[in-house]
């Protein structure tokens, strides 16, 4: 069938003002003032417990059960390190299963740290970015960080971080949001699109740069699995399950020869 003579030239119309108004939008965004991590997170502070209550046990009781392995091999009056702690829900969670383990733990907001010292005292609770861990090398047995490394400034150097504190033979266990589900693919342009979120909000990482990060700030024994929880914990009906991803790698002993790139790629799993 024939098309109208003015056809052609209104679809020139549309996509030209598509184009135009996307050119608007990203000129915007980029002049828009963003939020620090910092910033934000000095702000929830006082209400986050209680906001994020779902979300963090939800993400918690999976993280946990990744954690418990190599946290049983450890031996009473092991040191245990949490990065991007929040208030402190990992390391709190880890003491009510590992009673006789020590556990500090690091945030950038000095508020969120303020109220994990006034909920458990016992853990040792210190301000600093993971970028720059305040700790002497190989002080720890394990570290681990939950839902945190996509806010951090420089990932590939907080992980390095992470493996200066380990002892040689030290574990990590990580897990963060996941860019490999569509839906964090989703939630990361709606971060983008809307104000008082940092950049780190939408800088949520895919399963396979995390394990080159992880390999390439020396880690060996890279092994992942990929795992969703509910998305009624953010209070959104209508999302699908939301995505996460989790690791568990190992520090080298000192004097091994550590493998080449190739063969250590991590092995996923997929969990339902």
């Amino acid at each position: 069938s024939k098309r109208h003579p003015g056809h052609h030239t209104h679809m020139r119309v549309v996509a030209l003002a598509a184009v135009g108004a996307a050119t608007v939008l990203w000129w915007s965004q980029s002049r828009r003032r963003r939020a620090s991590v910092r910033e934000q997170y000095e702000e929830l502070a006082g209400s986050y417990n209680e906001r994020w209550a779902a979300y963090v046990q939800a993400t918690l009781n999976a993280f946990m059960s990744c954690a418990s392995e190599p946290l049983r091999d450890l031996t009473a009056g092991d040191c245990v390190l949490d990065v991007g702690t929040g208030t402190g829900a990992v390391p709190r969670a880890i003491l009510r299963s590992f009673p006789g383990l020590k556990l500090s733990a690091a945030d950038l907001s000095e508020s969120m740290i303020e109220t994990g010292r006034h909920e458990c005292p016992a853990v040792d609770f210190v301000v600093a970015p993971a970028e720059s861990l305040p700790f002497a090398s190989g002080s720890f047995a394990a570290a681990t960080t939950l839902s945190s490394l996509h806010f951090w400034t420089d990932p590939e150097k907080g992980l390095r971080e992470m493996h200066r504190c380990l002892k040689p033979g030290g574990r990590v266990v990580l897990s963060d949001w996941c860019h490999d589900f569509v839906v964090c693919k989703m939630c990361a342009w709606y971060l983008w699109l809307t104000p008082g979120h940092s950049k780190a909000d939408w800088s949520i990482l895919t399963s396979r740069e995390v394990n080159g990060m992880l390999t390439e700030a020396g880690f060996v024994d890279v092994a992942f699995t990929t795992y969703k929880v509910d998305a009624r914990v953010f209070g959104r009906w209508w999302l699908p399950r939301w995505g996460m991803m989790a690791f568990v790698a190992r520090k080298a002993e000192q004097g091994s020869c550590a493998v080449g790139r190739d063969s250590r790629e991590g092995r996923k799993r997929e969990r339902e």
